[in-house]
């Protein structure tokens, strides 16, 4: 496949579960009824405001020396992420919201009803994922001969959110999704996310190895968090 094309998404048919919706709102008693009926709503009216779109593009990485991972076009200096990069032969740029609705929805709530506000955030939170967990299924046929990292987003570790300047100007962000930068490098709409995948090319070598990660919390250091999943289980029963 041709590793500079432009490819762009505005996939409709997203869901997501009430489940996660109720694990983005912190609720641990996933049998409490009352939340439940409200992450349904939220669920539901979210849905009806969705606005999905996406651009991502291919690119080389041309070196990886220390904290100094070199696109070519420009470099970002990152321990975590040219750890994350390791192996790869090449990477994905991709931005992807769900649009502006859920903010409007949000800031509508907040004057009658804080604790709906929160289920109509949380709920645009997991579709968020949810699209962007699609997309990578999109970008893992596409690459048919590499393996995928899981996604590296600025503002993870110390990799500086500074970078998504350089990012959306190499993938025209604001043009092709309408996603923005404000002054403090947030992304606007609030639901939309920038990410950095890896390629590493299938071979003999690597046949066996698998570097798509199903469970993004596992990688994650936060212990303090509550929307971490799996990593405290799986290291309390190793």
């Amino acid at each position: 496949m041709d590793l500079i094309n432009i490819f762009k998404n505005s996939d409709s048919n997203i869901d997501t579960s009430t489940s996660e919706i109720l694990r983005y709102m912190g609720c641990k008693d996933s049998r409490d009824i009352p939340m439940i009926k409200l992450a349904q709503n939220a669920k539901n009216e979210v849905k009806t405001v969705l606005k999905n779109s996406a651009v991502w593009r291919y690119v080389k990485i041309e070196n990886i020396s220390g904290n100094e991972v070199d696109f070519a076009f420009f470099s970002f200096s990152s321990k975590a992420l040219a750890n994350h990069l390791k192996d790869c032969s090449h990477a994905v740029f991709m931005v992807a919201t769900i649009g502006n609705g859920i903010d409007m929805l949000v800031k509508k709530h907040s004057i009658s009803s804080m604790s709906y506000a929160l289920c109509v955030n949380s709920a645009g939170a997991s579709y968020i994922e949810s699209y962007c967990d699609y997309l990578c299924d999109v970008v893992e046929k596409q690459a048919k001969d590499y393996f995928l990292t899981s996604r590296f987003s600025p503002g993870y570790e110390d990799l500086d959110l500074k970078c998504q300047k350089e990012i959306f100007s190499y993938l025209d962000v604001s043009k092709n999704t309408g996603v923005y930068l404000n002054e403090s490098f947030m992304m606007m709409p609030s639901k939309s996310v920038c990410a950095i995948i890896g390629l590493s090319a299938k071979s003999e070598k690597l046949q066996n190895k698998q570097t798509k990660c199903d469970n993004k919390c596992l990688l994650c250091d936060n212990y303090s968090c509550n929307f971490r999943k799996g990593k405290k289980d799986n290291e309390n029963n190793g």
